[in-house]
């Protein structure tokens, strides 16, 4: 635990920023009681906003794919009639 006591996370740099206060009182471990329910739809907002960005990811990443193999496709196809045709 000792080692723990020389190092602060990033995250704590922020919430101590944000609010000084509630930054001493979680690390004197006074739990939070106010504002329970709007914390735990916030939570849930983000949980749900963090599967949808994995999907557009997956989504953007699957548009890339189609995206380069028509290209691919495009380009054998004009070398195909190029070479096969033009001359």
């Amino acid at each position: 635990m000792a080692n723990r006591d020389k190092w602060i996370r990033a995250s704590e740099v922020g919430e101590f920023v944000y609010c000084a206060r509630a930054f001493h009182l979680r690390t004197c471990g006074v739990e939070a009681t106010a504002n329970r329910e709007a914390r735990v739809v916030g939570s849930r907002f983000h949980a749900a906003h963090a599967a949808l960005s994995v999907r557009i990811e997956r989504v953007e990443r699957a548009a890339r794919f189609v995206f380069l193999a028509a290209v691919l496709v495009g380009a054998v196809a004009a070398a195909t009639w190029y070479f096969g045709h033009g001359r």
